[in-house]
């Protein structure tokens, strides 16, 4: 009889944890998203500040053959710069961290990390190490 308790109890504890998680897979990160807002930065000087201004309505598209594209109407030369690095950049997806990693294989993907995060109705993308929060918006 405990055996069975047991058994039901892992079973409960296993469905429970896919019915309430709310991770990603990597068909979710597939298609175009419009950053609505930035939420967060650690900008503390001109440079940072411009770098943010950059990524406020851009879009990040992420193909489902892994190539990634960042559109931004910002010329900025730091916008223009991080555009240079990202040609014929690829994406690859953790689905144990939902974290996306942006770059070349060369570069092992190096290039920008987005931990990805729903937080209410809204999906976040957290640039990591830049301190930058995006809303996003899935086209």
């Amino acid at each position: 009889m405990k055996a069975h308790t047991l058994y039901f109890l892992v079973f409960y504890l296993f469905i429970l944890g896919k019915v309430t998680a709310q991770g990603f897979v990597e068909k979710d990160v597939t298609g175009n998203w419009i950053v609505t807002e930035v939420t967060s930065t650690k900008a503390n000087n001109e440079t940072q500040l411009k770098v943010v201004a950059g990524f406020k309505n851009s879009t990040f598209i992420f193909n489902a053959d892994h190539s990634f594209i960042l559109q931004t109407q910002d010329k900025s030369i730091y916008m223009t710069m991080l555009a240079r690095q990202l040609l014929k950049a690829q994406w690859q997806f953790t689905d144990a961290t939902d974290e996306v990693s942006i770059g070349t294989p060369q570069n092992h993907f190096s290039i920008l990390k987005i931990q990805l995060e729903h937080k209410g109705d809204s999906t976040l993308f957290n640039l990591e190490e830049s301190g930058i929060g995006l809303v996003v918006q899935k086209k």
